[in-house]
């Protein structure tokens, strides 16, 4: 690929993906859905002609580029007027969204009536915390949002922020394709906040997705045997000629896989959720968090890319690093130089973010691994243990964080302590979660079921082990210990 269709590359794909902002949603009014959906229609329009504009351009790029040549006079004007087209409607769409944001800001109530939620009557003076109920479409927790579901599905009625999740997702209704759109806040509380249950989830690079396949550009920094990034610089004299190097971009392609589950629940259950609402929200919520996190953690780890996530151990670009000759076949064992080692092999670009990942089993060996410091050979424990003050990792192993997780193998086995980069990793999410809820499937055991969906994919953004220059070993932002 020439230099200048690269730089075009470039900006089609900054430009695709710089509209960035959900609306804002608060209200039950019928005439808020119109003129929201009205400033949809003309949003989504403006969104469309821009994404046509840039797939016409990336088209045109493909042509010159897969003929080895530069555009024509005729191609370059066509390639510049949709250029300005794009230009043009950056501004337009910016301007849409903000209407958006006054509208439905303009229609917030400024007092919360608790009968909106669930309480009584009585109205009390708005706080900090109704903004987040604004961009929740009102609920406090997915527990709420799931008990609304099921008096919605016992004919109790239908909760008006119910119609905001619906008419939010990209389907409608809650049909056999349809659902509710859980709020983008829940997500987010379930792949970015804290939480001991989860290690990876939290600290790798995350991405939306706005359709269904989202294609990242990468270079192809895989060696720097000869040169960095396959490109040569040089001396060169006066009037000397420069030699020119042809380079090969890459590119990450993610396309949005789909997960479900179903999950049931006594009706008795969910009518105590009405009476003793905000306890069981709770409980509710966390079991729906603790699965959806546990989940996407584990296929970071070990997902196949097959039809799921590429995890860390699957890809290519993890490096194993091989076991200690006196390290007996069978032995379970980690010694001190396996420690030195991966980190030797760990890329030079990974150390400041590098973390120890490690199966709990391996506590009982690590906790004990000593090394001699200093010329008078004085030991000491390669485990260090923290302070205990706010933001300081608990362990650390060579002055890095060791974590632990159940998603690392059984001790002994490739995968039972990690050193890597967790923003190596990029995941990805397309369209969410939506839940629905059927109170068939388990009519005659007097319960109601629950399916969840999920969208997205995810992939280490380095397909192969790196060469660095000097003749040294392979290094890699994910290193691992071979079998022992």
């Amino acid at each position: 690929m020439n230099p200048v269709a690269w730089c075009h590359r470039v900006f089609l794909f900054c430009t695709l993906h710089s509209v960035e902002g959900p609306a804002e949603i608060q209200d039950k009014q019928t005439i808020l859905f119109r003129k929201k959906n009205m400033l949809d229609r003309k949003l989504a329009q403006f969104i469309d002609r821009k994404a046509a504009a840039i797939a016409e351009m990336s088209k045109m790029i493909d042509v010159v580029d897969n003929e080895g040549r530069e555009m024509t006079a005729v191609e370059n004007s066509a390639y510049n007027k949709l250029e300005v087209e794009v230009g043009n409607l950056a501004p337009k769409i910016v301007a849409e969204e903000q209407k958006k944001r006054e509208q439905m800001n303009a229609a917030v109530i400024k007092t919360v009536d608790l009968a909106d939620f669930g309480g009584g009557g009585t109205r009390y003076p708005a706080t900090a915390r109704d903004k987040d109920r604004e961009e929740t479409f009102g609920f406090e927790n997915a527990g709420e949002m799931m008990s609304a579901m099921f008096r919605q599905k016992m004919g109790e009625g239908t909760d008006s922020r119910l119609q905001m999740a619906a008419w939010t997702g990209q389907q409608l209704g809650t049909g056999s394709d349809g659902g509710f759109a859980v709020p983008v806040q829940f997500i987010t509380r379930v792949v970015d906040d804290y939480n001991e249950e989860t290690t990876l989830l939290r600290l790798v690079d995350k991405e939306q997705m706005t359709t269904d396949k989202l294609i990242i550009p990468t270079l192809p920094d895989f060696t720097h045997a000869a040169n960095a990034n396959a490109i040569g610089w040089q001396r060169v004299g006066e009037g000397g000629e420069i030699t020119g190097d042809s380079v090969k971009f890459g590119e990450l392609s993610f396309v949005s896989k789909k997960s479900a589950c179903l999950f049931d629940v006594s009706n008795e259950f969910l009518r105590v959720v009405s009476t003793h609402a905000p306890q069981v929200y709770r409980r509710l919520t966390e079991a729906w968090e603790s699965s959806l996190r546990l989940y996407l953690d584990s296929l970071i780890f070990s997902g196949t890319g097959s039809g799921e996530m590429l995890g860390i151990l699957s890809a290519p670009g993890t490096l194993s690093v091989a076991k200690q000759a006196s390290q007996a076949t069978g032995s379970a064992t980690i010694v001190s130089e396996n420690i030195v080692e991966m980190w030797a092999r760990l890329r030079t670009a990974a150390h400041k973010r590098a973390v120890w990942v490690a199966n709990p089993s391996c506590f009982a060996q690590l906790s004990v691994m000593v090394m001699n410091v200093g010329t008078g050979g004085s030991l000491t424990g390669l485990v260090q243990y923290g302070s205990g003050l706010p933001g300081e990792p608990a362990m650390t192993m060579l002055g890095k964080p060791l974590l632990w997780s159940e998603n690392c193998a059984a001790v002994g086995t490739v995968g039972d302590i990690m050193l890597l980069d967790p923003y190596g990793y990029m995941m990805t999410e397309a369209l969410g979660v939506t839940l629905d809820l059927s109170g068939h499937y388990k009519f005659n055991e007097d319960k109601s079921t629950f399916r969840c969906k999920y969208e997205g994919d995810g992939m280490p953004k380095y397909p192969s082990v790196f060469t660095p220059a000097n003749s040294a070993p392979t290094q890699s932002w994910a290193c691992t210990l071979a079998t022992r």
